[in-house]
């Protein structure tokens, strides 16, 4: 079990739930990707495409670089190989231009379809200590 530094500012209750179950990898790209946000742009109101897009460019050179496929359960690396394979980015590209590309390509059809693969479950699932979201027939 995860345990979350306490804070006198913030319930960390909740965010320490998020990573109980971790047979994926979307948790921490989604959550690092909330934080960088946070932290570079300073947004308090995020775009799910933008979420997206970050976690697939935070995700991109630990998938080309050390060839990691992170099991039979996430999808990331599929999506990742693909969107490299439709944009031709290089495998070196750093995450400043994948966002860049991505975020320039939201209007192609099949990247467009590769990242909404990721807003189907990835937010009520990181949420789901907030919503009391057990499965998916809770947020149909």
């Amino acid at each position: 079990m995860a345990k979350i530094p306490q804070s006198e500012y913030l319930s960390t209750n909740n965010l320490s739930c998020v990573f109980n179950n971790t047979s994926a990898t979307y948790k921490f790209y989604w959550f690092k990707s909330l934080l960088q946000m946070r932290n570079e742009e300073g947004a308090v109101r995020m775009s799910v495409w933008d979420l997206v897009i970050r976690m697939v460019a935070n995700a991109w050179y630990t998938i080309h670089y050390f060839r990691l496929s992170f099991g039979t359960m996430d999808s990331l690396h599929d999506i990742v190989t693909e969107l490299q394979w439709l944009t031709g980015l290089l495998m070196d590209s750093s995450r400043e231009d994948v966002i860049k590309c991505l975020t320039g390509n939201l209007e192609n059809k099949k990247v467009k379809r590769l990242l909404h693969t990721l807003t189907l479950n990835v937010p009520y699932r990181f949420l789901s200590p907030w919503i009391n979201y057990r499965s998916d027939e809770d947020v149909s």
